[in-house]
C-alpha cells in the first residue's frame, strides 16, 4: 500500500504573520510606485506612445498602466527591440514560448498574442497603427511619430 505524500505549508501563527504584514497594503499602488520613473526606475522603451519597464516587467500606454501577460509581453518586448523592423511569425513565436513555430495551432496562439496586445495598446484596434502585420512577412512595431 503507497501512501500519499503529506504536504506541510506552515504553523497557523507563522500563516498569520505573512497575513499581518501584507494586511492593509494596496498592492496596485505599490506596483504603480516601482514603476514609476520619478523613483528612479528607467524604462528599457518608450514613445510617444507606451513605455515598457524591463525591471518590474509592466507597461504603460499613454501613461496608463496596462495589464500584459507574460506571453504577450515577450511579443511587445520583441517587437520593440527593433522598431520598424518585420519578425517573422516563427521568431515572434519563439520569443514567446522559446520553443520552434510547428503547426497551424501554433499560428493561431501567436495571432491571438498579438490581437491581445493590439486591443491593449492601440486607440483604434481594427484599425492598427503600432502593430502591424504583413502576409509573408510577419509582424514589426511602428513607433508614433514624435510630438511636435
Amino acid at each position: 500500500m503507497s501512501k500519499k505524500p503529506m504536504y506541510f505549508f506552515g504553523t497557523q501563527e507563522q500563516v498569520d504573520a505573512v497575513l499581518k504584514t501584507v494586511k492593509g497594503t494596496d498592492l496596485e499602488d505599490v506596483l504603480i510606485a516601482e514603476v514609476a520613473p520619478e523613483n528612479g526606475v528607467i524604462p528599457f522603451y518608450s514613445d510617444p506612445e507606451i513605455t515598457m519597464y524591463e525591471e518590474s516587467v509592466t507597461i504603460s500606454v499613454r501613461g496608463e498602466p496596462v495589464g500584459l501577460t507574460p506571453s504577450e509581453y515577450r511579443f511587445l518586448s520583441t517587437l520593440v527591440s527593433n522598431p520598424g523592423i518585420f519578425f517573422s511569425q516563427g521568431e515572434c513565436y519563439e520569443a514567446i514560448t522559446s520553443i520552434p513555430l510547428f503547426n497551424l495551432r501554433d499560428r493561431q496562439a501567436l495571432a491571438t498574442h498579438a490581437k491581445n496586445v493590439r486591443l491593449k495598446l492601440e486607440s483604434d484596434p481594427s484599425n492598427p497603427q503600432l502593430i502591424i502585420n504583413r502576409y509573408g512577412l510577419g509582424y514589426k512595431y511602428v513607433p508614433p511619430p514624435e510630438s511636435a
